[in-house]
């Protein structure tokens, strides 16, 4: 009997084993299901932002106001610009009146008018506002009409393309200009090519 209860059990193991291995495939490479690949896709849209700069403050060269006559101040503002339109953008500025710059109480300095992108110079009792985008050749503004100052051909590098505007306001030889706080609402648009 015990012969046999040992039999059993040694049988049962190697059954039991031989199970298990059956069950675990060894030595067989189970099949394979293929699935079809999926898509994923992503859609960039195109885009152009433009980062505005604080307010400009005009200071002559001594880093005060302008007094008197016979005196011009300057200061810049610098534009970022952003995009991803391969074809690049066109930038444009303009003001919010005519004339651009004025203290709201009926007093003003005359959009710099002397000729197209010229050096600045104010004659005899005169006043002008102008812009430079080279910091050599001023012209002035033309109230809501958008004059191009800056364009690109291909889309701005990651950090944007900075576009710096030179304003200047002067006073020529005798002319007295009014005191008070004057201002120009500038702006500037980009938009792509």
């Amino acid at each position: 009997m015990r012969f046999t209860v040992k039999l059993v059990l040694i049988g049962s193991c190697a059954l039991l084993v031989f199970l298990a291995l059956s069950s675990a495939g060894l030595g067989t490479t189970p099949p394979q299901k293929t699935a079809a690949p999926v898509a994923v896709n992503a859609n960039v849209a195109e885009f152009i932002a433009v980062q505005v700069p604080g307010p400009v403050t005009l200071l002559d060269p001594n880093g005060q106001p302008i007094t008197g006559d016979n005196d011009n101040a300057t200061g810049s503002g610098s534009w970022n610009i952003k995009t991803n339109d391969n074809s690049g953008y066109v930038a444009s500025i303009f003001t919010s009146g005519a004339p651009a710059m004025s203290d709201g109480a009926g007093n003003s300095f005359a959009d710099y008018s002397q000729g197209s992108a010229v050096p600045w110079s104010l004659g005899n009792g005169q006043t002008g506002f102008g812009f430079s985008v080279d910091g050599t050749n001023y012209q002035g503004f033309q109230g809501s009409k958008a004059l191009q100052i800056a364009s690109s051909n291909v889309k701005s590098v990651d950090s944007g393309d900075n576009v710096t505007v030179d304003f200047e306001a002067g006073v020529g030889p005798n002319k007295i200009q009014s005191a008070g706080a004057y201002s120009a609402g500038v702006t500037l648009t980009a938009v792509g090519n």
